[in-house]
């Protein structure tokens, strides 16, 4: 995407997202902000055609986030320490080694850890034992940890996850995903959009040729917004 295209973009998407944000009426707790991404002329039924990727994004997503954090002896105390210091801002789960064979006795426990957090981490060097564990409870809503290399700080894995948001492919002919919630700037949310925008099209087998000419914005229970991608505003 040129950069002339690109600012067109993002102010097609600022505009809608203001007027989501301005028609969506307000709810007695924060709704998240949601872009909705049509596409054509894919089949689907061809695995290539079909994926599922990370983005990170410029800002966090989350009004109050929510990640879980299987974290080994390298991790474990610098991650306890950003979740009591960020509580206010975002719930860590932190799972050491003792925590997972506690967690591998429960299946009740495993579903409600993948319901609860948005996200989930791992330490490379426990990922084949989460895939051995839980594999069979996280893969099939795709919730299999990101890998932390030891050498990553903590701190800066569970940041960074903040800003980290998964976009799928799969059956529907839309992607449909989180870009923020309705208290950040409007000018976040169309950033983030953006972002996400760029990785979708860089995914597809014929890129842009595959979007349609626009993408919807909506709070979570609020009336879509048609943003028409291309088109210069006069």
């Amino acid at each position: 995407m040129s950069l002339m295209l690109e600012t067109v973009v993002k102010q097609n998407l600022l505009e809608g997202i203001k007027k989501a944000l301005e028609i969506a009426p307000k709810r007695n707790f924060v709704e998240a902000v949601e872009l909705i991404i049509p596409v054509r002329d894919i089949d689907l039924r061809r695995p290539e055609n079909r994926f599922r990727i990370f983005v990170k994004l410029p800002h966090p997503v989350a009004y109050h986030d929510k990640i879980a954090f299987f974290a080994d002896e390298v991790h474990v105390s610098k991650a306890r320490e950003y979740a009591e210091k960020h509580k206010d801002e975002v719930t860590v789960t932190v799972i050491d080694k003792v925590g997972i064979e506690t967690l591998r006795q429960s299946k009740r426990a495993i579903r409600k850890l993948r319901k609860r957090h948005r996200i989930l981490l791992a330490t490379t060097t426990l990922m084949s034992l989460i895939g051995r564990y839980f594999g069979r409870y996280l893969s099939p809503v795709n919730k299999m940890p990101l890998p932390v290399p030891p050498s990553k700080p903590a701190d800066v894995a569970i940041e960074e996850a903040r800003r980290t948001v998964c976009i799928r492919l799969h059956k529907n002919m839309a992607i449909q995903c989180k870009i923020g919630h309705r208290l950040m700037p409007p000018e976040q949310l169309a950033e983030n959009a953006l972002e996400i925008l760029k990785a979708v099209i860089n995914k597809l087998p014929d890129k842009a040729r595959n979007l349609r000419r626009h993408v919807y914005v909506k709070t979570t229970m609020g009336p879509p917004v048609t943003v028409d991608l291309f088109t210069r505003k006069k």
